[in-house]
């Protein structure tokens, strides 16, 4: 398959533009298409990576979704072959990689009537949010419906030669639509939280806006703000950081909870004599000490999904 992607702005004529981000006249958009050979559908690499992954899909006429291996949706024909169900997979770990919950998505398979005329198959991938279901990403196998509409127009052929086979052929198209807008709505619902008197913003690490705070405990203790300076400065060759030393470190770290960071790094006494800092997870707000020498590959491996117990 050789996939296309492109990023960009749309218009449509809403009918009733009032929902925040849900419904606007304006809005971004992330297009992805697939072209392949249809003969080859069942052809992919990396299919052995997700063959074995669940999918929650509610089929057409049903009301309620189903955890179904990819491997699965093949073997039932409930799509034409490997590729789609590769992207299928894809699509929802893109999702589970944002931070939404897999009991809170589906894949709806849209039926004839549902979907559009171009479309052999059709899987709307939504998620529970406060206020219904969300369509985030619309997902179609377009068969050759484009190309041939092209070639008609241009007069130009836009069939494809098959080296292998030395045969020609139209590429078929598998299309994934994502808005961002709705994305972004979703993404933020789903991550905040109110922990008794702090709101936080529970952010997969990746997606967060800063991937840690660094304190010192005292801002009137020279000694303490050199260090804090020196490890913020380290850290910043290699992560996007934040040097704070305004109000009590308490208000300091809820002020970054609300803001999704998921790390605030605390130098204290035992800092200058240890050559230690703490490190204190967001969600949990347990603390750890570590090795300034170790700081780095620390925060990097708790970024990429280390646990914070095992540290």
């Amino acid at each position: 398959p050789a996939g296309i992607a492109q990023f960009g702005s749309v218009f449509r004529n809403e009918i009733s533009p009032r929902q925040f981000l849900i419904r606007s006249v304006q809005f971004d958009q992330i297009e992805s298409e697939v072209f392949f050979n249809p003969e080859k559908i069942n052809e992919i690499s990396g299919w052995d990576s997700v063959k074995d992954y669940k999918l929650m899909l509610q089929r057409a006429k049903e009301k309620k979704a189903k955890p179904v291996k990819t491997s699965e949706l093949v073997a039932k024909k409930i799509v034409s072959g490997k590729i789609i169900a590769y992207y299928l997979a894809k699509t929802q770990q893109f999702f589970e990689a944002l931070g939404l919950k897999i009991e809170n998505m589906r894949f709806r398979e849209l039926d004839k009537d549902e979907r559009a005329f171009y479309a052999k198959e059709a899987f709307d991938f939504e998620v529970e949010t406060d206020i219904g279901w969300l369509e985030l990403a619309a997902n179609n196998y377009r068969t050759d419906h484009d190309l041939k509409g092209h070639m008609k127009e241009s007069k130009q052929d836009l069939s494809v030669l098959d080296e292998e086979t030395n045969t020609k052929f139209i590429p078929h198209v598998w299309e994934i639509s994502i808005g961002t807008n709705r994305v972004f709505y979703a993404v933020l619902e789903n991550a905040f939280k109110q922990d008794k008197d702090r709101a936080l913003l529970s952010l997969n690490p990746r997606i967060a806006p800063l991937d840690a705070g660094v304190f010192p405990l005292l801002k009137n203790k020279p000694e303490l703000t050199s260090l804090a300076k020196d490890v913020h400065k380290e850290l910043l060759k290699y992560f996007d950081v934040l040097y704070d030393e305004s109000g009590s470190v308490g208000k300091r770290y809820y002020r970054l909870d609300e803001v999704g960071v998921p790390f605030c790094i605390t130098i204290d006494f035992d800092s200058l004599k240890n050559k230690d800092v703490t490190i204190r997870e967001r969600d949990s707000t347990k603390q750890k000490r570590v090795k300034i020498k170790d700081l780095c590959c620390t925060l990097g491996r708790l970024i990429h999904g280390a646990s914070f117990d095992k540290i």
